[in-house]
């Protein structure tokens, strides 16, 4: 069980995603803002890094350096403490906007998509999974999701697990030697959730934010062993996850009131009701992100 209740720690946001914690601080995407954040343990947040087509997921390459999901383009740009560049163009391979992405400890890099793309507004597609690693061209390795969200790489390197959002479940695949993705089976059934961003703990457990306002952290299998409400005022989305802190055992928490629409991004969005708040949890955070 959680040791206490969720702690403010920053607001002010529009939609803030894909929370990592790397190096004692917190990093994150403020997507519709095109920046990712860099938030340190005295409370300071400044400006980690622009994306100009909209920040999403981070990973961290074996050698340290960031790379951040630029959205809109397909691309992951790597980060190099100055600028941001292109390391890997995945256009060619993924099924509309990236979404999320997860490097494990080999440097491979997995990105998940939303199905659309600004063409295609109005028509969903099957979503996939798409994979990079140095010296191959990037290959999609799982397709058929009901848009590809969250991903988590678990401790041992030995499964993905992904949060298909209009799926309500999580899917889990064996991780090959070459980095391909086979063994599909439900991790779990999320029913009348909508399964956004995760992350693992060190006792193979998940921890899933749903859009219908909750965190819950969920076992192979489907049993859900705890729920945190979204914290904050009135009807929120829990947006995103992840676990950090010294011991590994603060869950950062990323909500909003709405998640922005096409118009409201390329119009720039200005509704800043984005928060991250912390909890203290009893299971640290293992794997990757």
């Amino acid at each position: 069980m959680s040791a206490g209740r969720p702690e403010p720690v920053l607001d002010g946001l529009v939609f803030p995603e894909c929370p990592r914690w790397r190096d004692g601080r917190l990093l994150l995407s403020d997507m519709p803002t095109k920046q990712v954040l860099e938030l340190a343990a005295d409370g300071k947040v400044t400006t980690f890094a622009e994306v100009d087509l909209w920040p999403m997921g981070i990973g961290f390459l074996p050698d340290g350096s960031t790379l951040v999901v630029s959205m809109e383009d397909c691309r992951l740009l790597r980060y190099d403490g100055d600028t941001c560049s292109e390391y890997a163009d995945l256009s060619g391979v993924s099924v509309g906007f990236l979404n999320d992405l997860v490097v494990d400890g080999l440097g491979r890099a997995y990105a998940s998509n939303t199905g659309r793309d600004s063409a295609r507004k109005g028509e969903r597609r099957p979503a996939n999974v798409v994979l990079h690693q140095e010296g191959s061209a990037p290959r999609a390795v799982a397709s058929g999701f009901e848009i590809s969200n969250g991903l988590v790489v678990t401790a041992d390197g030995a499964t993905l697990v992904v949060a298909e959002t209009e799926g309500a479940r999580l899917t889990a695949f064996s991780i090959a030697e070459d980095g391909s993705l086979t063994d599909r089976r439900v991790f779990a059934e999320l029913d009348g959730e909508v399964p956004n961003g995760i992350c693992g703990d060190a006792e193979g457990g998940v921890w899933v934010a749903s859009h219908a306002g909750r965190f819950l952290r969920v076992l192979d299998g489907g049993r859900i062993v705890e729920s945190i409400a979204a914290p904050g005022d009135g009807d929120r989305l829990a947006v995103a996850c992840a676990l950090g802190g010294d011991d590994g055992r603060q869950l950062f928490l990323t909500t909003a009131h709405h998640m922005p629409s096409y118009e409201e991004m390329v119009g720039e969005a200005v509704d800043r009701t984005g928060r991250v708040d912390v909890v203290t949890v009893d299971v640290p955070g293992a794997g990757w992100p």
